[in-house]
């Protein structure tokens, strides 16, 4: 159902956080290196970072759905000595949307999928993308939509 990073920096402070990325983001270079998923433990500043991606065969449409499943993933990988507050946060512009249009198998590449994720929802942008399961830092193809209406 998620896929986790631990990311663990003794140079910050005292804490945990677990950063759920906004789906459809997971391939971006902050969250598909290991530079960039320092680059994110160093910006939130805890000593631990989690960063949780959903998996894609899951819907999930506000953080509230799975509130609860992410606390308990924080308290599983917390560290022994840490009696807080485990902190969950996600993007400011909040969780995301994700849509699979279609799942196969390739024998060459094995499970590849087409989403559609939504990238500015009161100005109608949608991504599309061709991925493969091994490697979420791989996409063969992208594309921005915009979506208008049809007046018939």
């Amino acid at each position: 159902m998620y896929n986790c990073d631990i990311i663990d920096n003794i140079e910050m402070k005292d804490g945990i956080v677990v950063y759920v990325i906004k789906q459809g983001n997971e391939s971006e270079w902050f969250f598909s290196t290991r530079k960039g998923k320092f680059e994110v433990s160093e910006e939130l500043g805890y000593k631990r970072t989690i960063l949780v991606s959903i998996d894609y065969h899951r819907r999930v449409n506000d953080i509230k759905e799975i509130y609860q499943e992410i606390k308990e993933i924080g308290n599983m990988l917390r560290y022994v000595e840490y009696k807080g507050d485990i902190k969950i946060m996600i993007d400011e512009t909040g969780i995301g949307k994700r849509e699979i249009l279609f799942e196969g198998k390739s024998k060459i590449n094995g499970i590849i999928w087409v989403e559609e994720t939504l990238k500015e929802e009161n100005k109608g942008k949608y991504s599309r993308k061709l991925m493969f399961e091994g490697e979420r830092s791989l996409v063969q193809s992208e594309e921005l939509l915009l979506i208008k209406k049809l007046i018939l």
